[in-house]
């Protein structure tokens, strides 16, 4: 997707909002983009930024400390959820990339609104499994063996509102700062 039509897009959705353009805009130029602190909204990445772990004894955890934005739909389903892998990428060693642990987490909460806030999710060992549609199975895989648990990840989801996206004129990147602190 193009900068001019992410542009379009976000100018599109305010506009279907019934939020004043121009009130946006004006807005904007009160508060200038500080690269700082304010944060890149890339909605063509898919994948955190590559992180090495050498995987020794004192080697207990991992930390990505990085931004992913997606752009949801309008109406969520409760079918809606994200999924995570952590892949082993090829090397010298390593013939391909494979997936050595997975897990979901729903986009919707039990009042069917957006979840948003600090979450903790299992890594279950090996590829994605299509047979496993529930937690409930994911917690009884891990009950059932526990090397099949492999790590928790822990993320934040934070809510991003249209009028907190700030365009820069020149490239025309889109920038939010966010509220909490580090934002998955």
């Amino acid at each position: 997707m193009r900068e001019s039509d992410k542009i379009a897009l976000v100018k599109n959705q305010m506009e279907q909002s019934g939020l004043d353009i121009d009130e946006i805009e004006r807005m904007q130029f009160e508060r200038p983009i500080d690269k700082t602190k304010d944060i890149l909204v890339d909605l063509e990445r898919t994948h955190c930024r590559y992180v090495r772990f050498n995987g020794r004894p004192q080697d207990d955890d991992i930390e990505f400390n990085d931004n992913i934005c997606v752009m949801l739909p309008s109406h969520l389903e409760t079918t809606n959820c994200l999924q995570f892998q952590l892949i082993l990428l090829k090397s010298e060693n390593i013939v391909k990339d494979y997936v050595i642990g997975w897990g979901v987490f729903p986009l919707l909460n039990s009042d069917f609104a957006l979840n948003e806030g600090k979450f903790k999710v299992p890594l279950l060992f090996g590829g994605v499994s299509p047979t496993i549609d529930k937690y409930a199975k994911i917690e009884r895989t891990i009950m059932q063996d526990i090397d099949s648990w492999i790590s928790n990840l822990y993320f934040e989801i934070e809510k991003i509102n249209l009028m907190d996206i700030k365009i820069e004129n020149e490239t025309g990147d889109m920038y939010y700062m966010p509220v909490g602190g580090t934002t998955a």
